[in-house]
């Protein structure tokens, strides 16, 4: 990896940074890059709401408590975790505790690991003893990411007939 990446929550001083990524994240991929995120929003309002949706408040209709962070590496941001504090029962079958999302032009450099590795000791000062974390079955780079931070398979799932199988994999905090 060239340089290290940090990962933390918005600052009002990353809106540039904020707009530079969203507008680097591929139209044809299907997660959402920040989620909530409006061009049209002040900035300070979308902080405001990633703060509240971290305490609980502000949800979109079957969402639980997240706190999003973000990967940067200097002043520029490589990706976006989301760690979710429970399992609800969607998440248990087609989500995970934590998401992930890395911006194409740092794909490739160990970004992706960082940010977990960065967030299993987060998600452990927020109570949890172990988290789910799953990639599409093709996804090998996630596989091997998931592999080095110690997740165990449990199962491989069809989510939906037509998508790709999810690869369900626990970590034990």
């Amino acid at each position: 990896m060239a340089d290290r990446l940090l990962l933390r929550t918005l600052l009002e001083s990353d809106a540039d940074a904020l707009q530079r990524a969203v507008a680097a994240w591929p139209p044809h991929e299907n997660t959402i890059f920040a989620p909530g995120f409006h061009r049209d929003q002040h900035f300070a309002d979308y902080v405001a709401l990633l703060d509240a949706q971290s305490r609980g408040e502000k949800l979109p209709n079957g969402w639980v408590p997240s706190l999003t962070m973000f990967g940067f590496v200097g002043a520029a941001i490589a990706g976006r975790l989301q760690l979710r504090m429970h399992l609800n029962d969607f998440l248990l079958r087609a989500g995970a505790n934590i998401g992930y999302a890395v911006l194409p032009a740092y794909r490739g450099r160990g970004y992706a690991g960082e940010m977990l590795e960065q967030a299993l000791p987060i998600a452990r000062q927020h109570g949890l003893t172990r988290v789910l974390v799953t990639c599409d079955e093709e996804n090998l780079a996630s596989m091997r990411t998931i592999a080095r931070a110690g997740g165990i398979l449990e199962d491989i799932v069809l989510i939906e007939e037509g998508r790709p199988r999810k690869r369900r994999y626990w970590i034990e905090l």
